[in-house]
């Protein structure tokens, strides 16, 4: 009885070791399943942002913010004639009511606060050539800049202090939109000495006297060289005429 007891105990274990494996398993399967849906709905909504972002920049590159623009206007018309007087007699370019889109105020009216202005240009060639001579306002209250999107210019306020590192360092830093574009002062590499240089065609060694004085000043101790292979020659030919003298001699005249 007691064995019986142990084996169904042991079975019952058995048991509930694979309910329990199987159980583990399928939640194991579930969570891999939605960890990998999540990670799809994570790469779509990260296209689909960008999607948005180049849809917004491509409506918004017409654009321009004129800032300082006194208020007054009472109706669209008015505002509308007052930019277009700002850009011909203020910019001197030419432009009439047929070269803007669109024109509207920004933000809630406030008291002692001028609001901006959003110009939509009917093309986009207007709107460089205003940029262009933007600094023909300098004398005025109003200045000019491009209509980015919140989020493009909380990025682009971030960068402005990457932008003042890099020029402190003598590098040359722009913002373009939403990225930051650094240029590299190579003037230090400019003036090092560059010792595998060939000397330029132009520059002709210095001329060398073609005598024995230049060959002296060529060569160390030519004169001890020319002396030595002089008493050469000379024991030379002694020793020869010697040796032709002796066999010469006849027994006569010894």
């Amino acid at each position: 009885m007691a064995g019986d007891t142990e084996q169904l105990l042991k079975a019952l274990e058995k048991m509930e070791e694979k309910i329990t494996k199987n159980i583990n398993n399928n939640i194991d399967q579930k969570f891999e399943r939605l960890t990998k849906e999540l990670q799809d709905i994570k790469l779509t909504n990260k296209d689909q942002e960008k999607r948005i972002s180049l849809i917004e920049r491509q409506l918004r590159e017409k654009n321009l913010i004129f800032f300082g623009v006194p208020e007054g206007e009472k109706s669209y018309e008015e505002l509308e004639i007052k930019i277009v007087g700002i850009i011909n007699k203020k910019m001197e370019i030419e432009c009439s009511s047929r070269d803007i889109e669109a024109v509207q105020r920004i933000g809630k009216k406030e008291i002692d606060k001028i609001r901006p202005v959003k110009i939509t240009f009917v093309r986009l060639g207007t709107k460089i050539k205003i940029l262009k001579l933007k600094k023909s306002l300098e004398s005025s209250s109003i200045y000019i800049k491009h209509d980015y999107p919140q989020k493009v210019l909380e990025i682009r306020k971030t960068l402005k202090e990457q932008v003042r590192i890099e020029k402190e360092q003598g590098n040359k830093a722009v913002i373009k939109y939403d990225k930051i574009i650094v240029t590299k002062n190579t003037e230090s590499s400019k003036n090092k000495p560059n010792f595998g240089q060939k000397r330029p065609l132009n520059i002709t060694p210095p001329q060398t006297k073609n005598t024995e004085e230049s060959r002296n000043e060529l060569i160390p101790n030519a004169d001890m060289q020319t002396n030595k292979k002089n008493k050469t020659m000379s024991y030379g030919i002694r020793q020869y005429t010697q040796n032709r003298n002796k066999d010469n001699t006849t027994p006569e005249n010894q």
